[in-house]
């Protein structure tokens, strides 16, 4: 296990995967994915042999009950999986998922697989409807600030968590880029950050440090009714039900092809045409947010997950002469690595804290 003086960490848990951003005593930064799949080990195929197949993710113990020793009962999880293959299993998909169990064993994994025994600081976000819900937000970071019981031999202590809104980590990673290239943005600027996820695609309208509540928000449209869009396309042409979990996980393994028995069917002009479906939908709502605040963006930062999908459609609709439309590398990691840049301001505001 690391030996760290300080470790800080941005977790970004979202309904596709799982990212983890995150530094040890100022070292470089490093990245963590895995699937957002999680689920009792007792659920999992049986092999050959007769033992549980982990599916490639990781266990972790999780506490049913009141806590107490009298009242509580330990349970074997298993997560960083595909769904699709565990057995009579539904994944949650809701607003209550970071009270979830799958959520608790999910962030319990990425703990895990940081190889840490504490946390200084952990950033975290929320869905944008979700983080002006007051009790929400207090409610997660109760949650994180606490030991996390791995295994029976191993915990790892979140001691300061902070939450932010979703797209706030994109905005950051993008402020960062901007300054590693030399250049500033005009504390007038307004810059739209879009990120669409598997569960909402969230947005806000950012002016320097503030955010345009009026102008931000949640889209439920987003990841996953692509997904059910592009299934029922395929039961339409071709007769065939495809899960929307295992569309999902194909697409998340940048396959071209998905095998529907002996046929193969290319995936890029299916997704294209879902995708499409979904998009219009949701940047037409978003077109009308940003014209009634009355001025003209001079950004339009996109990231998340389903950033490759959206791309065309948020150039065709925001880019001009006079607002450029930003996709980092790696839009998947945008929010996590946001996370952590403000994870690390946390930890250098509580350091100046101390000293004075």
């Amino acid at each position: 296990m690391a030996s760290a003086h300080v470790v800080l960490a941005g977790l970004d848990i979202g309904f596709g995967n799982t990212k983890v951003v995150y530094s040890v005593d100022g070292g470089p930064r490093t990245e963590i994915i895995f699937p957002s799949g999680a689920a009792p080990e007792r659920l999992l195929p049986v092999q050959g042999d007769g033992t549980r197949s982990h599916l490639g993710g990781r266990t972790v113990e999780m506490i049913l009950g009141d806590g107490t020793p009298k009242g509580s009962e330990v349970s074997t999880w298993v997560a960083g999986i595909e769904t699709h293959k565990v057995q009579n299993y539904i994944r949650p998909h809701s607003a209550n998922f970071t009270s979830s169990q799958e959520w608790s064993a999910l962030l319990r994994s990425a703990l895990d697989r940081m190889d840490v025994a504490r946390v200084d600081v952990l950033v975290a976000g929320l869905p944008v409807a979700e983080f002006f819900d007051v009790a929400r937000r207090q409610a997660l970071r109760k949650s994180l600030e606490q030991a996390h019981r791995i295994s029976a031999s191993k915990t790892v202590e979140v001691r300061k968590a902070v939450i932010i809104p979703q797209p706030l980590g994109a905005y950051a990673h993008f402020m960062e880029r901007l300054a590693a290239q030399g250049k500033t943005l005009s504390p007038d600027s307004l810059v739209l950050v879009i990120d669409p996820g598997h569960y909402s695609v969230d947005y806000v309208l950012m002016q320097d440090s503030s955010i345009h509540q009026a102008s931000s928000g949640s889209s439920a449209m987003a990841g996953r009714q692509v997904l059910e869009a592009a299934s029922r396309l395929l039961y339409e042409r071709k007769q065939v039900r495809i899960s929307v979990d295992r569309l999902e996980a194909v697409v998340r393994r940048g396959e071209p092809t998905l095998d529907i028995g002996v046929q193969q069917v290319k995936l890029s002009a299916l997704m294209d045409e879902a995708g499409k479906l979904v998009c219009d939908q949701v940047l037409k709502g978003l077109e009308g947010v940003v014209n009634g605040v009355g001025e003209g963006l001079s950004h339009v930062v996109l990231a998340g997950g389903g950033a490759p999908l959206y791309e065309r459609y948020v150039r065709a609709a925001f880019e001009s002469p006079s607002t450029l439309v930003d996709v980092a590398e790696k839009p998947i990691l945008s929010n996590a690595y946001g996370f952590w840049q403000s994870a690390l301001s946390a930890h250098q505001l509580l350091g100046a804290k101390k000293v004075a």
